[in-house]
């Protein structure tokens, strides 16, 4: 069900991020997706450098809570938004600009379900696709996050060699790779979704999203507009921040049991 989110957007000055076991903290953010990977705070100036893997990036005017210019309080995912924004797991363009609703591609998304998820991501993941570029100290959208997600079988490509990074998402796609993510129980036997069978590749996975919960926060889903939903259609970023919100808090649920 979808609620009021109200405690579930968490401000800080500073918060720490773990990319392949290498912690990183003192006052350092870590903003990514979108067209500019930023981090805050950080003593090395516009570059991080660990042992697997050093990011070329620019340095904000301050580590203070996230905003976009283009992102209202009052749009309807304005909090999913912001809590992933100060968790590192999506971020903005140069201009200050978030772009919510604007189609996500393939690789957006390929990176930001694996920090959704929390995969550990090193040089040593390489990527088997000929048009993902490989990554470099300058790279926005490192090619190990697509060999993460492939490997894990979060994604597939169109075909052996070929990813299309920067064609769109659909949101029936969008939700069977995080229903993949989210490793899904089966609903039971008699549950019937409160929408059709649109598809052989994507409907069960889709079923499985809407009876976890998943699908909840998404306005089409409302009781009073259900049936309204459009699977075919091309998924903004801030749908995708709404499938990974769930997907977060499902994982962090799932770990402290």
């Amino acid at each position: 069900m979808r609620n009021s989110m109200g405690g579930l957007v968490m401000r800080s000055a500073c918060w720490n991020v773990r990319h392949g076991g290498l912690l990183w903290g003192l006052a350092m953010a870590i903003l990514v997706a979108g067209s500019s990977l930023i981090v805050a705070g950080c003593d090395s100036g516009d570059t991080v450098t660990s042992s697997s893997t050093t990011l070329a990036v620019s340095t904000p005017t301050s580590v203070a809570d996230v905003e976009f210019r283009d992102l209202s309080t009052d749009h309807v995912y304005y909090a999913e938004i912001i809590d992933l924004a100060d968790r590192g797991i999506v971020g903005g363009f140069t201009d200050g600009s978030f772009q919510p609703d604007d189609w996500i591609t393939r690789q957006q998304f390929a990176k930001m379900i694996v920090l959704a998820a929390g995969y550990p991501v090193s040089e040593q993941d390489v990527c088997a696709f000929t048009d993902v570029e490989d990554s470099g100290p300058g790279s926005l959208y490192p090619d190990n996050y697509v060999a993460v997600c492939a490997d894990r079988g979060i994604t597939t490509g169109k075909s052996e060699t070929e990813f299309a990074p920067q064609d769109h998402v659909t949101r029936a796609q969008l939700i069977t790779m995080v229903a993949r993510a989210a490793d899904l129980p089966e609903p039971p036997p008699d549950y019937t979704a409160p929408f059709r069978d649109f598809s052989a590749a994507h409907y069960s996975w889709a079923k499985k999203a809407y009876y976890a919960g998943l699908l909840d926060g998404l306005e089409e889903f409302e009781p009073s507009r259900k049936g309204s939903y459009d699977f075919w259609a091309k998924a903004t970023r801030a749908e995708a921040c709404v499938l990974l919100h769930g997907l977060v808090y499902r994982e962090s649920a799932a770990a402290a049991k």
